[in-house]
């Protein structure tokens, strides 16, 4: 996967907005996460560069790992979480390509090495611990199995100053898709939502 340029990201966040919720897929009926603009930009997002791998650091219900999941089915997903909600362990038995690691997402590339099959890494999702050094980290960590050109996404880059000022520090291409997170849209806080295309040549 490469030539991702932000134009293109930008484009697919406006077309997620008018998606429906859950992709009409039956696996989110009464699911209460799906309200979540953002699953639906990852949804298209993969099913525009069909990444060969997805890690998500921090998964909770799988909502989003199974967006991931079922908008390639041919992508391997690796989701990473100390404490999975038990509606997380239905996801994953119905979709084969996902991996659960159980542990911190700091103490588990060992791990992921176990499953990802030498694939390389194209679609990351950052939202474990938002305290600004736990994202910086993740990243570090799994660049090494990067393809020449990744998306890493970020949930709630303006929650709190470490955060702000970890997006900020950030280098490759970025931009600020804030409209993506629901709690905006539903008269919330700006917690904020972002994306950087990480790339070997910069």
């Amino acid at each position: 996967m490469n030539n991702i340029t932000l134009e293109d990201i930008d484009n697919i966040a406006k077309i997620a907005t008018d998606l429906p919720w859950g992709m009409n897929h039956k696996e989110f009926e009464g699911n209460s996460e799906i309200w979540a603009p953002y699953t639906r930009f990852l949804y298209k997002f993969v099913q525009t560069y069909e990444p060969l791998l997805s890690i998500e650091c921090g998964v909770y219900m799988a909502t989003v790992t199974e967006h991931i999941a079922l908008a390639n089915p041919n992508g391997l997903v690796i989701g990473i979480d100390r404490n999975f909600h038990p509606a997380a362990y239905k996801v994953v038995m119905r979709q084969r390509n996902i991996r659960f690691v159980h542990g911190d997402t700091l103490e588990s590339f060992e791990h992921v090495k176990l499953f990802y099959e030498g694939r390389p890494l194209e679609l990351l999702f950052l939202d474990s611990t938002h305290d600004g050094e736990t994202p910086r980290r993740e990243f570090e960590i799994f660049q090494p199995i990067m393809s020449e050109q990744c998306l890493v996404a970020c949930d709630d880059i303006l929650e709190n100053d470490e955060m702000k000022d970890w997006w900020s520090s950030i280098e490759y291409p970025k931009i600020e898709l804030n409209y993506l997170h629901p709690y905006p849209v539903h008269g919330g806080p700006d917690v904020g939502f972002g994306v950087f295309i990480y790339s070997e040549r910069i």
